[in-house]
């Protein structure tokens, strides 16, 4: 998990919209491949 916190920084910020944000972010990055 420590890749998630220093591609998506703002997880480790303790603000969920935004962490909810980058994981759907990254969900579709990984879909993009």
């Amino acid at each position: 998990m420590g890749w998630m916190i220093r591609v998506f920084p703002r997880i480790s910020d303790g603000l969920p919209n935004l962490a909810v944000l980058d994981v759907f972010l990254l969900i579709s990055a990984l879909k993009s491949i």
